[in-house]
């Protein structure tokens, strides 16, 4: 065998090792001022199939991003994180909803608004605001459904309020549990998590 010959072999061999793995790693505990990490663990309750009810806001979230897959056996979110801009975030909500759908699970499965993803923040930790043992693959943003809402300027007068736009969104900022604003739609460098009401199948 030649040496370009293994070399591909070798490389197919690598690829579908790290298609198959998983990828998921082990994510440092929030520090916490108030000296109890995971402190937000007991508003959960762990429903067994990689989603969790927060009995405080009685909603079920997803455990794992948007683009990943929960893994009973390993108690962790396996392969990586896809992000995606806005509009493609709700785009993948769809179809997933849509493969839901066709397997006979829950299909309600939507983007939180930012009062939401605020709700499971805790602004008391840092390195991450969100429970890693609740969810343990978070990322540094979330989208959330909600547009800003701002006032129409005409010749420096405010002529209206209140008004929504749909090219800037909140998200939230997991390391320190903080909203922010002015986040262009067209961002494509965030991920979502999933959150239904449980009223809905």
């Amino acid at each position: 065998m030649t040496l370009l010959k293994l070399n591909r072999k070798l490389a197919l061999l690598l690829y579908v090792l790290l298609c198959t793995i998983n990828t998921s790693f082990a994510v440092t505990p929030s520090t916490c001022f108030d000296n109890t990490p995971g402190n937000m663990t007991n508003r959960f309750t762990d429903l067994g199939d990689g989603t969790v009810l927060d009995t405080l806001t009685d909603l079920i979230w997803q455990r794992c991003n948007l683009s990943q897959t929960w893994s009973t056996t390993t108690e962790s979110c396996l392969s990586f994180t896809k992000t995606r801009n806005w509009r493609d975030s709700l785009l993948a909500i769809q179809n997933y909803n849509a493969n839901q759908f066709a397997l006979g699970l829950p299909d309600s499965w939507r983007m939180p608004n930012i009062k939401e993803l605020s709700s499971i923040m805790d602004i008391n930790c840092t390195n991450y605001a969100l429970d890693v043992e609740i969810f343990p693959s978070p990322e540094a943003v979330y989208w959330s459904s909600t547009p800003i809402v701002s006032d129409v300027y005409e010749n420096k007068n405010v002529v209206g309020d209140g008004v929504q736009d749909e090219n800037y969104i909140w998200v939230i900022k997991t390391e320190t549990g903080k909203e922010l604003l002015d986040i262009p739609v067209s961002n494509d460098s965030i991920s979502t998590l999933l959150v239904r009401n449980p009223t809905t199948p």
